[in-house]
């Protein structure tokens, strides 16, 4: 069954802070796709691809193009519990896909902070997580994909036959054609629990280093990051492993209901509850007294160890529902950049030192360690990232956030970083977007690199 005709509408980013309107084809199936494709065309209107609509800015907005939205594209296709070999449609969510095979133990091996974004989504801009340093990012555990090109016409893209293409498509942008399923290699697990260890740190140095040294001996690696006053680069850092086999817990906990996120917050507020108050709190003031609060109460546990699920280690992004909300109706949006490890130190401290002094307030900022990634979009590096949070304000606060960003960019640049695209809606050097691709697709994001980069046009 095929989709009916385009409808023009208004779509935003995640962050809500970017809008763009558009035609939107929303196709039931792969031929609906391949009509959607060649509609466009026919029409001579540049083509984005959509999944979830996750991208903080405008990576998968297309104003005055057309939008095809995957979501109707979903479901396992095939797996194969005894190798861990999965195929999904492109519009399949992680929640769908991790419930489906973790009562086998197998878990997907990379996931972002949500579980709502689609495997589509993740091969195109080749999601990190916490454990990129570890075992890379999503692409690195994609077997292949299969394409639909500007001509509306099919092929499958493997690593075993078309190893260069298919590093192409992924971290791609959509800029090759619209992915219509993709197979995948899960990582085994053997309890729905992870080993955790949480510790706070009294400088960014002493973060930096906590996080290069729980490489060695950890799965996943991350820290929170204070970016407020006078004692901005403290931090928490969280390490987690695997259980292995002689574990007590293993087998406990390989099942979906197991995997429910908590349903309070700190245990004591419901999570249906937590919007409120943190829309209250949403203001310079209140921030720096979350931000001292989290980490103060770090520094009273000490070094703590506990167990937790696979799902409220990884997707913290869901653990308050609808908490963008806080942001409404401006919006938010997150600045990315990753650094060499040389640099991380320096560059991190100019970030929350040109903060502080432009007095934009950072509500949110996490520190990952990273490995060197090839693909299209080649974003990581040995190195570090900072990711932060902004809300978009109104009138000067609008105009210091706007300065902010191009500061940031500045300390990217001489720093010898990237930015992540997929995130980014404000930079003006945007990384290492793939210079070839097909005209007939493009976004915003395409558009934005256009304008800035100094180079020549594919």
């Amino acid at each position: 069954m095929t989709a009916a005709g385009p409808r023009v509408e208004v779509l935003a980013g995640w962050g809500m802070a970017h809008h763009a309107r558009s035609r939107v084809y929303r196709p039931a199936d792969e031929e609906g796709v391949a009509h959607a494709v060649n509609d466009a065309v026919a029409r001579g209107l540049s083509l984005t691809a959509r999944g979830a609509g996750l991208s903080y800015g405008d990576a998968a907005l297309n104003q005055g193009g057309a939008v095809v939205l995957t979501e109707g594209l979903a479901g396992v296709v095939s797996f194969d519990p005894a190798s861990g070999r999965v195929t999904a449609r492109a519009g399949t969510t992680l929640r769908e896909l991790w419930t489906r095979t973790i009562s086998q133990g197998w878990w997907p091996p990379v996931v972002p902070g949500t579980m709502e974004v689609t495997l589509g989504g993740c091969v195109a801009m080749n999601v990190h997580g916490k454990n990129h340093a570890q075992s890379g990012a999503f692409g690195a555990h994609v077997e292949g994909v299969t394409l639909l090109d500007g001509d509306g016409a099919t092929r499958r893209v493997t690593r075993e036959e078309s190893p260069a293409e298919l590093a192409a498509v992924v971290g791609g942008m959509g800029l090759g054609g619209v992915i219509l399923d993709v197979t995948l290699r899960l990582k085994r697990v053997h309890s729905g629990f992870l080993a955790v260890e949480g510790w706070a740190t009294r400088s960014l140095e002493d973060t930096l280093e906590a996080l290069r040294a729980g490489v060695a001996d950890s799965d996943y690696t991350v820290a929170w990051l204070d970016c407020t006053g006078g004692r901005a680069g403290r931090g928490v850092v969280h390490t987690a492993r695997h259980l292995d086999e002689g574990h007590p817990l293993v087998g406990e906990g390989l099942d979906a209901e197991a995997q429910g996120l908590p349903s309070r917050i700190a245990g004591v507020l419901p999570r249906e509850w937590a919007v409120a108050p943190l829309k209250a709190l949403n203001r310079p003031a209140g921030i720096r007294l979350l931000n001292a609060a989290k980490h103060g109460a770090a520094r009273v546990r000490g070094r703590s160890r506990y167990v937790q699920t696979h799902a409220a280690f990884h997707f913290l992004l869901d653990h308050v529902p609808g908490w963008k909300r806080i942001y409404a109706p401006a919006g938010l949006i997150q600045y990315q950049m990753f650094v060499p490890a040389e640099s991380a130190l320096s560059a991190f401290s100019a970030a929350l030192e040109r903060q502080r002094a432009l007095g934009v307030p950072g509500h949110l900022a996490v520190v990952k360690r990273h490995r060197a990634e090839e693909s299209a979009a080649g974003y990581c590096m040995d190195g570090y990232s900072l990711a932060m949070d902004f809300p978009v304000g109104r009138g000067e606060g609008y105009t210091r956030l706007v300065r902010l960003c191009a500061e940031l960019d500045a300390v990217q640049a001489a720093s010898g970083g990237t930015v992540y695209a997929a995130k980014d809606a404000v930079s003006a050097g945007l990384g290492r977007l793939p210079r070839k691709h097909d005209p007939r697709f493009s976004s915003n994001l395409v558009r934005r690199w256009q304008a800035a980069s100094p180079h020549p046009q594919p």
